[in-house]
């Protein structure tokens, strides 16, 4: 499949009060990757396997990353940053 290029990548007709949703929701989702890390974490130090620690923190770490992306391009106005964080926003759903 061919890249498109980023200033002709076309972004969605979102309403504002639709982007006001997302970018809110997202950021909740991100405070809650915070208590997802905090827990994983602490769940795995108990159990004692450092697998644990490191897949909770890895978990985590990954969610609040990508709430907070996602966040920031549902916010942005100026539609260059916003296609830039578009792709950024794409690319961390691999991640989790």
């Amino acid at each position: 499949m061919p890249r498109t290029p980023l200033k002709d990548r076309t972004l969605p007709n979102y309403t504002r009060g639709n982007e006001i949703f997302n970018m809110v929701s997202h950021i909740v989702g991100a405070a809650l990757g915070i208590v997802a890390l905090v827990t994983c974490v602490i769940m795995g130090a108990l159990r004692g396997t450092v697998w644990s620690v490191v897949s909770g923190a890895i978990f985590g770490a990954s969610m609040i990353l990508l709430y907070t992306i996602s966040s920031v391009y549902h916010g942005l106005k100026k539609p260059m940053a916003k296609k830039v964080m578009q792709v950024l926003d794409h690319c961390t759903i691999y991640l989790l």
